[in-house]
């Protein structure tokens, strides 16, 4: 995994973006607005890395620069793009700043408020169901 410090994200689950996708788009207020679906609840890398490891999945920390080289020789065509991005974040002359980046979602957290979707937090356990589910869709290829 990338080592890159201190940062938090705010994962969505796919299936409340979907959900929610589904029910703004069925309002009519929701007509030419934008909606950042994001988690409200930020979690940080490192606790997500955590509970990786916690439920069996050996992951050490790469200075980005080698993990960025590691995607480009493994990830294929689809990654490609990725691995570029953090081949220049690794070699900028300014050392990066791995910063949490917030987007506001407010407004979209008040047009929901009339449904009953709410976006779960990540955790441990959602990890787990998500893991569990891709483990077995793997087997089953």
């Amino acid at each position: 995994a990338p080592d890159l410090g201190p940062v938090e994200s705010c994962p969505a689950p796919v299936d409340w973006v979907a959900a929610a996708t589904v029910w703004l788009s069925l309002q009519p207020a929701s007509a030419g607005r934008v909606f950042h679906l994001i988690n409200p609840q930020a979690v940080s890398f490192e606790r997500v890395l955590d509970w990786l490891r916690d439920l069996g999945h050996p992951l050490r920390k790469t200075p980005i620069g080698g993990w960025a080289a590691a995607l480009g020789a493994n990830g294929g065509e689809l990654l490609a793009p990725l691995a570029e991005l953090l081949r220049e974040l690794a070699a900028a002359t300014e050392p990066w700043q791995h910063r949490s980046l917030r987007f506001a979602s407010a407004a979209t957290q008040a047009a929901l408020a009339g449904s009953t979707l709410a976006c779960p937090p990540v955790d441990r356990g959602l990890l787990e169901v998500y893991l569990s589910s891709w483990v077995a869709a793997r087997a089953n290829a």
